[in-house]
């Protein structure tokens, strides 16, 4: 990890925090799946797409957002 002007305290509780989240060995394909960002559907602009598999988690409850804005225009996301 790089220092980016980070005291000894503050990057042994950066390694704890990771540690936390992602355990003592984290694997490319887990990241790579937790790291991805929010892409719509080039058919259907209220869908979300996951490429990389999962976080479903994450993705679900902003998915259902994005349809309850959509169907009642509470929110008035901007899906266009």
């Amino acid at each position: 990890m790089a220092s980016q002007g980070y005291t000894n305290m503050e990057q042994s509780m950066l390694r704890d925090i990771k540690s936390l989240l992602w355990g003592s060995s984290l694997k490319a394909d887990v990241f790579s799946r937790w790291a991805q960002g929010f892409v719509f559907s080039d058919v259907s602009p209220t869908a979300l797409v996951q490429f990389e598999g999962g976080p479903c988690a994450v993705l679900a409850p902003i998915q259902a957002f994005i349809v309850k804005c959509a169907l009642f225009g509470e929110g008035d996301p901007d899906i266009t």
